[in-house]
């Protein structure tokens, strides 16, 4: 198998997950990466990679042969239409905009050029959760009954500024998950909390409630706040019961005392997702088939945190407004990656 060469638009924590996925990748290897910081020439120097001037000249590369957006989210869409419109592939981090309508233009533009445009929704290519889909779409499990989502990864105060607040950074990661899972919900209604004790201006816990189109109920948590170190860590868990079985997934079945990316400790199947996500990239739809996780799914995603935002504003219940009319861009208030 040809290895493509990739280009990185953005060298921040994210970018090196990709680094290491493309490491030991038969599909692609790392060649030339842009970012903005003064410290983004040593990264470059450190990886053995060209850092260019800007993202046109990344673009332009006739090396890189695929672009992976992983800059702050409020230029996703500009730099994903860049590449694009240099007919190079292309990943986009979560979130892949700042809003629906936003996302509808990237999977219009991309079916327009015929150049591929893949969210990084990074989660589904884990196996246990392709398992976990495969056991609840033969019916293995019956009725769907209940479906949980739980992070609770504490994050400094430092590190969680950088961030928009856990519903539009982590929440993301929860809903293109459901949506692989069981599919659209009918309604929201979602909570979230900021700390007294932090001088924080964003939420830092998250919960949705969420009704699912099959029947079902969803529960979603994501926190910055606190650390799981009980006997039965919800880490990252994820667990669906139905009428005739269940499965679990769990970030702490493989652990490792390193650090890497914004984590404080390596969770292995959240790296691994990395590598199996852009080698399905590089090698899969780059030929033309289908990800796991598309921008239609990035798109019920936005709608869905978009719905949650409201219901947080409101207190109420909401249904979410699957339609292209979307809602006025949410501003960021982080730096991003």
């Amino acid at each position: 198998m040809r290895r493509r060469g990739v280009g990185f638009i953005g060298v921040g924590a994210v970018a090196e997950l990709h680094r290491r996925a493309l490491e030991g990748s038969r599909a692609g290897r790392l060649v030339a990466v842009w970012g903005p910081a003064p410290s983004d020439r040593e990264r470059a120097r450190a990886w053995g990679v060209r850092l260019h001037r800007g993202p046109r000249e990344l673009v332009e590369d006739p090396e890189v042969e695929a672009v992976f957006v992983l800059s702050p989210l409020e230029t996703h869409r500009e730099l994903a239409l860049l590449a694009l419109e240099a007919r190079k592939p292309v990943l986009v981090e979560k979130p892949v905009a700042a809003s629906a309508a936003e996302v509808l233009e990237l999977e219009r533009r991309a079916a327009e050029l015929g150049v591929a445009c893949v969210p990084g929704h990074n989660y589904v290519y884990d196996p246990a959760l392709q398992r976990g889909r495969r056991l609840i779409a033969a019916g293995e499990l019956g009725r769907i009954c209940m479906t949980w989502i739980v992070y609770a990864i504490r994050h400094s105060e430092e590190l969680a500024a950088r961030y928009p607040g856990v519903l539009w950074q982590i929440m993301p990661h929860h809903l293109y998950t459901l949506l692989y899972l069981v599919g659209q919900p009918r309604r929201v209604v979602a909570l979230s909390t900021r700390p007294p004790d932090r001088q924080l201006d964003r939420e830092e816990q998250v919960a949705l409630q969420l009704e699912m189109a099959d029947g079902s109920l969803a529960q979603l948590f994501a926190s910055f706040a606190a650390d799981d170190e009980t006997s039965q860590p919800w880490t990252f868990m994820v667990k669906t019961l139905g009428t005739a079985g269940g499965f679990v997934h769990t970030w702490r079945d493989a652990v490792v005392a390193r650090s890497i990316g914004t984590h404080a400790r390596a969770y292995v199947s959240y790296e691994e997702s990395f590598r199996n996500q852009d080698e399905h990239f590089l090698a899969r739809c780059l030929e033309g088939d289908a990800p796991l996780s598309s921008l239609r799914d990035a798109y019920l995603v936005q709608v869905v945190v978009e719905a949650a935002a409201r219901s947080i504003a409101s207190g109420q219940v909401v249904e979410p407004a699957f339609e292209d009319a979307g809602v006025p861009p949410y501003t960021p208030r982080g730096e991003g990656r």
